[in-house]
C-alpha cells in the first residue's frame, strides 16, 4: 500500500459515528477540532451527557491503521435490509487527508462493521460503541 492509499495526517479533518436503534442503547461521536466528543445513551438517541476527549497523535495513527487493514475505505454508501422496520441505523463520515467515507445503514453492516467497532473502542479508551 502506498502513502497515498492511507490515511494522512496526524487526525482526521471530520469523523463522526453513530450506532444505535429504536429498543437499546445508542452512541454517537463527532470530532470537533481537537476534542471527540462522545455520548452514549442506554434508550434511543436520549443522549444528556457528553465526554470530550483528547487523542493522542499515536492513537489516531493506531486508528489510521485499523482502518486501512478494515478496508473501511471500501465500504459502500448504504447498507439496508429492508425485511426489517425498526432496528438498528449506524452512520460514519471521515474524511482525513484525501480519504472519504461517507457510509451509513439501517439493519444491515459491512464487512468489518465489528473490527472497527472495536478500533472505535479502543481510540474511546474502553468506552463503548457497538
Amino acid at each position: 500500500m502506498s502513502n497515498d492509499d492511507r490515511a494522512t495526517g496526524p487526525a482526521p479533518h471530520a469523523f463522526k459515528a453513530s450506532v444505535g436503534g429504536y429498543m437499546g442503547p445508542s452512541y454517537r461521536l463527532e470530532l470537533s477540532g481537537p476534542a471527540l466528543r462522545y455520548a452514549s445513551s442506554p434508550h434511543r438517541y436520549e443522549f444528556d451527557q457528553e465526554d470530550v476527549l483528547t487523542i493522542s497523535p499515536s492513537a489516531w495513527a493506531r486508528f489510521a491503521t485499523q482502518l486501512d487493514e478494515l478496508m473501511v475505505w471500501s465500504w459502500a454508501g448504504s447498507y439496508v435490509d429492508e425485511d426489517v422496520l425498526d432496528g438498528t441505523s449506524w452512520e460514519v463520515v471521515i474524511h482525513w487527508g484525501e480519504r472519504r467515507l461517507e457510509s451509513s445503514g439501517s439493519n444491515a453492516f459491512p464487512p468489518s462493521w465489528d473490527g472497527f467497532c472495536d478500533a472505535v473502542v479502543q481510540l474511546l479508551e474502553g468506552r463503548e460503541f457497538q
